[in-house]
Parts: structure tokens; sequence; C-alpha cells
């Protein structure tokens, strides 16, 4: 089985709460083009800002490595999603320096 994308399992979990596009775009607070976009776009996750991911994450219940990386399951521990997210873009800006 391929691995699932970011996009593929954003809209996976929308849909599980029975939402559109529209709708996960009010509840996060992003516009709705936005919203969209991290559902089609293939690298629309790497322009997320730090705080949008962590609401993802805590609005779907999930943690970092399901979401953004490559298990495949839900967990439903994302006690240290905030930490985790906030390392990864602090390496991430280390890089472009």
């Amino acid at each position: 089985m391929d691995s699932m994308l970011f996009a593929e399992k954003l809209k996976k979990l929308r849909k599980e709460k029975k939402l559109t596009q529209r709708e996960l775009a009010e509840k996060l607070d992003i516009s709705y083009t936005t919203a969209k976009n991290l559902e089609t776009k293939k690298d629309a996750a790497f322009a997320l800002r730090t705080e949008t991911a962590k609401e993802l994450l805590h609005f779907f219940d999930c943690d970092f490595e399901y979401l953004f990386g490559k298990q495949q399951q839900p967990r439903k521990d994302i006690s240290s999603a905030a930490t985790i997210t906030d390392t990864v873009v602090k390496r991430r800006g280390e890089n472009d320096a």
C-alpha cells in the first residue's frame, strides 16, 4: 500500500468530521483557498504557519507523525505535538540560514 500524503490524510480526516473545505477553513480561521490548497497542492503543508499546523493536530486529535509523516494510522496522543512542530519549524529555519 502506498503511503498516504498529507493532502490525502487531511481530506480523510475532514470528511470523517463531515466538514466541507469551507467549514474547515472557518473553524481553523484560515482562508477557503488555503484549506482547498492543503488538500490539492503537493507541497502545501510546507507553507503552513506553525500555529495552523498545531491547530490541525488538535482539531483532528491526531499526532504529528500521522498527519505530516509516514505513519499510516493516527494515534490519539498529541501531548508532544506542539513540541515536535516547533522543532521541525526551527530546524527548517536553520537549514535556510
